[in-house]
């Protein structure tokens, strides 16, 4: 049985919620939460409550700024463009690029992608994501949708994007390559780019991609 319990201490009104059952025959409290006085309780009511005095938000500035970014480089409309859009959840454009704004905060597994996003403010804009919308295997999907002519004729358009946006003269365009460290086992024979080398890092026992 819950209560709503009403008390006098030194002339003042108090109310605490309460919570009983029987015990040993008898009717204990088992538990009470304090709620304050009649005035606190409207207050609280009402939405006129004390404010905190400090907060802390997880995961908020750098998933909005990338989002930001993403949006005006166009990436979904640009990989939608080329790829046509699934029948049912997420596109291939937005499928690829909450995996791109997850490598570039926090990488984990694909498998792990929704419960990295449901802590993030990019829930916001993707409202119909779901647990299955993200599984790795849609992920996996999407990328198959997408041969290397197509990835080559997006990549295009997104750069011819930025240069028009920007106004990027090519003559001030330099290219620093880098090297990619995937964790692929030694006699892994699908994948003939990844190659053991000598490498500044140290990582002599990966595969780099060069």
């Amino acid at each position: 049985m819950e209560r709503l319990e009403k008390k006098r201490i030194k002339g003042h009104t108090y109310y605490y919620y309460s919570k009983w059952s029987r015990v040993n025959g008898k009717s204990r409290r088992l538990w009470q939460k304090y709620l304050g006085k009649p005035d606190d309780i409207l207050h609280a009511v009402e939405g006129r409550g004390p404010r905190p005095p400090c907060a802390e938000v997880f995961r908020f500035g750098l998933a909005a700024t990338l989002w930001q970014a993403c949006q005006r480089a166009n990436i979904i409309a640009h990989v939608d463009g080329h790829g046509p859009k699934r029948e049912q959840g997420m596109s291939t454009g937005e499928s690829l690029a909450l995996a791109a704004l997850n490598r570039a905060i926090h990488p984990q597994s694909k498998s792990a992608l929704f419960d990295w996003f449901s802590h993030t403010t990019l829930r916001r804009h993707f409202p119909h994501a779901s647990k299955a919308s993200l599984a790795s295997q849609r992920f996996w999907d999407h990328l198959g949708r997408l041969d290397p002519p197509l990835t080559r004729a997006i990549w295009k358009d997104m750069i011819t994007d930025v240069m028009a946006r920007e106004a990027i003269d090519l003559a001030s365009v330099g290219y620093d390559g880098t090297n990619f460290y995937p964790f692929l086992e030694t006699f892994h024979g699908r994948c003939n780019i990844a190659t053991r080398g000598k490498n500044k890092q140290g990582r002599a026992h990966l595969r780099p991609v060069s």
